[in-house]
């Protein structure tokens, strides 16, 4: 899912003038179909989507998280975003050290019963 998903913003950052946007989809030439592997300032990093100048070097990055599956203890899916949202914040941080003036974007897709996954204890994930 989250490939798709890359593939897909990468292809739309294309379409709107950013030529060298990176997942390029089947057949793209010059352009790698993968998650491109940075230096950044804590080590390297592996980002999802990315466009990049050869005069400026990384401009933007874009990160895919998806939640898909609900905690087969709770039913919920919180189980991993705390990770997730770690894992953005490392990737900010790192890719920033290196790169100042790039724009980071994280993106989170969850399941549609993420919405109603609520108990009297505890809001949905969403909330």
């Amino acid at each position: 899912m989250s490939n798709t998903l890359a593939l897909a913003i990468a292809q739309e950052l294309r379409a709107r003038g950013m030529d060298r946007a990176r997942p390029g989809g089947p057949g793209d030439i010059g352009l790698s179909g993968a998650e491109r592997r940075l230096a950044g300032g804590l080590g390297a990093k592996k980002v999802d989507v990315t466009w990049a100048t050869e005069e400026s070097g990384l401009m933007l990055a874009c990160s895919v998280k998806t939640i898909m599956f609900r905690d087969g203890v709770g039913g919920h899916f919180q189980k991993n975003l705390t990770n997730r949202r770690g894992d953005l914040l490392f990737e900010s941080t790192t890719l920033h050290r290196r790169f100042p003036f790039a724009v980071v974007a994280g993106f989170f897709f969850f399941d549609i019963g993420a919405a109603s996954d609520h108990t009297p204890r505890r809001n949905s994930t969403f909330n």
